[in-house]
């Protein structure tokens, strides 16, 4: 099992939906011994909303001539979307 945790809240430690979301992945591998965990705290990380560029790598002919910042972030959301795809069970820490 593969269980994708998220995390946004600005609080740092003293955020309630960071302690609610912890619990709830601990619970989940308390039930599911075997489950691995992949975290991103969406603060930390600070991916970037979808933009005009950023869009525009996802057709084939854009993505060819796009320059290479727009292809590094192409390339990150493919990996975010696929960590996505692939879990069972998203937990989300939203306030």
């Amino acid at each position: 099992m593969q269980i994708l945790h998220l995390d946004s809240s600005i609080q740092g430690a003293a955020s309630a939906s960071r302690t609610l979301t912890k619990a709830v992945v601990e619970n989940l591998l308390d039930q599911h011994p075997g489950a691995a965990v992949t975290y991103h705290d969406l603060v930390e990380e600070a991916v970037p909303h979808l933009d005009g560029p950023i869009g525009a790598g996802f057709r084939p002919l854009a993505f060819e001539v796009s320059d290479e910042a727009t292809r590094r972030e192409h390339a990150r959301s493919d990996a975010l979307v696929g960590e996505l795809m692939a879990s069972d069970i998203v937990v989300v820490g939203a306030p």
